[in-house]
């Protein structure tokens, strides 16, 4: 009985080699594709815009066990750096850190730890600092941490819904007051008062309730609101 090859030609057996010695090839690559690519760190993106004055990074002591995907504390590690890079005092800062890649029962929603400095009242432009109002003053860095209502209902959730951590953290803003009126308002950072034209004026408004309409639904861990400090 001959054997299966003694029927191919000279040309069908060097084909047939090539193709061999090219899948060899390839899952060789892709292994060592994959064996480079970064292990066990999660992503942290800052999408504050450029034109507000904030310097924002996660806390160099704290970096490396707050972007460990295998460390179930990583939210009680995580602080976030924020420094006033203004030459005026900021009174009012309400930030988020965003979760996109957890899943969540609304569409559209995302999962968000939120971070607040100073009093809520300075959402309305025209609230005025009192005595017991301590600003983040020019050049000053101030640290936010998960406070512990969020941390706990974050664990509840995970618990409960058997969830996974988050591969991805992303900072947005959502308003900031100098207390004099001026200031920054929703995820575009929006400069306050407006001083241009209607046209620029109505475009916007139109996108700063886009984006906070967007805000009403995303998810956070708190039991139920409570007031800013």
């Amino acid at each position: 009985m001959r054997h299966p090859l003694a029927n191919l030609s000279r040309r069908d057996i060097v084909v047939l080699s090539l193709l061999v010695m090219s899948c060899v090839f390839l899952f060789s690559t892709f292994a060592l594709v994959e064996s480079a690519a970064p292990q066990g760190k999660r992503a942290f993106l800052n999408k504050v815009p450029q034109h507000v004055p904030l310097k924002i990074k996660i806390k160099k002591e704290k970096e490396e066990k707050a972007l460990d995907v295998n460390n179930k504390d990583w939210f009680k590690d995580l602080e976030i750096e924020v420094t006033n890079t203004s030459d005026k005092p900021i009174y009012f800062l309400s930030l988020n850190v965003e979760m996109p890649d957890l899943p969540t029962q609304n569409s559209g929603a995302i999962k968000v730890f939120p971070l607040r400095y100073g009093r809520a009242d300075f959402f309305e432009p025209e609230t005025k600092p009192l005595p017991d109002d301590v600003p983040i003053q020019p050049k000053a860095t101030y640290t936010f941490v998960v406070d512990d209502k969020n941390r706990t209902g974050y664990q509840e959730w995970r618990t409960k819904d058997n969830g996974n951590d988050p591969l991805k953290l992303e900072i947005s803003i959502n308003f900031l007051s100098f207390g004099d009126g001026t200031g920054f308002t929703s995820m575009s950072a929006v400069p306050f008062p407006v001083k241009n034209s209607p046209e620029e004026l109505g475009r916007c408004l139109r996108n700063h309730g886009r984006l906070t309409n967007g805000l009403q639904h995303a998810n956070t861990y708190r039991h139920r609101p409570t007031a800013s400090t």
